[in-house]
């Protein structure tokens, strides 16, 4: 019997191409947007690791690089749940 091809699985991190020099005002707001969500939806506490590697991460390719982690966050906090399709839009508009 023919085998199948497997199937792609479609990221849900539609990242837009890096930009060719970093903007930092844009780069601080995704940092900030991380952060901020984070300590909104599931708290500074149990999100202390992600939060410190954020801000230290290497431009946008160092946050597009922590992006699972983050939305791995959100959503498993009820409240985060319920705004994760959202967040995640806004947050790809800025990394």
């Amino acid at each position: 019997p023919a085998q199948e091809a497997p199937q792609k699985t479609q990221s849900i991190a539609a990242f837009t191409e890096l930009p060719a020099t970093i903007d930092p005002v844009r780069l601080q707001m995704a940092r900030n947007f991380m952060a901020n969500t984070l300590n909104t939806f599931v708290g500074a506490l149990g999100t202390s690791s992600l939060l410190s590697r954020i801000e230290r991460a290497e431009g946008h390719a160092g946050l597009r690089e922590l992006y699972d982690e983050w939305y791995l966050a959100i959503v498993t906090s009820r409240d985060g749940r319920r705004e994760a399709e959202v967040l995640r839009t806004k947050l790809l508009q800025v990394i």
